[in-house]
């Protein structure tokens, strides 16, 4: 019985280290060639200051004139916040992205696809609004490892890397 209580109070003490020990996210990413994305995340803390974190990005616009995009992200990362002052902290990141990209060049070919799996990483600096609200704004490399027929489908246009500003929510 001893072992139990302490087993419990143990893991209390470590999924609830901070007072919110879950977050939800949402940004926008204004991307370089017209690739705006949006990214949605929800993270855990597991021990002072540690969290993991699975992250959705979807690009929410088509592209160019004569041409249409589909990229989606998911990733999961290792965080770890660190605070500088009262209400300013540093929250740098490291994961695995799994890029999913589909290309269609108007009415001439056939959809291109390609998919990559990468060690990705991002820092972001928030500010604490109040207890629950913070805003970050945040830099992540999620590679372009694109395996497209380079005749067709330059992988370069599309966006590796991106400037995220939005809001978190802690729970």
């Amino acid at each position: 019985m001893k072992k139990l209580l302490t087993t419990i109070a143990l893991l209390s003490t470590l999924t609830l280290a901070s007072e919110h020990p879950i977050e939800l996210g949402i940004g926008y990413a204004p991307g370089d060639n017209s690739g705006d994305m949006l990214t949605a995340y929800a993270s855990i803390e597991v021990l002072g200051g540690i969290a993991s974190r699975f992250e959705y990005s979807k690009n929410i616009n088509d592209g160019e004139l004569f041409s249409t995009e589909d990229l989606s992200r998911y990733a999961i990362f290792a965080t770890y916040n660190l605070a500088l002052t009262p209400n300013m902290s540093l929250t740098p990141k490291i994961g695995i992205v799994k890029n999913d990209s589909e290309v269609k060049i108007g009415d001439v070919l056939s959809a291109v696809s390609s998919s990559s799996t990468e060690l990705t990483y991002g820092l972001e600096l928030n500010y604490s609004y109040n207890e629950s609200l913070s805003f970050y704004v945040g830099y992540t490399d999620y590679g372009n490892d694109f395996d497209f027929d380079k005749t067709y489908v330059d992988s370069d246009y599309l966006d590796s890397a991106n400037f995220t500003v939005g809001v978190k929510v802690g729970l």
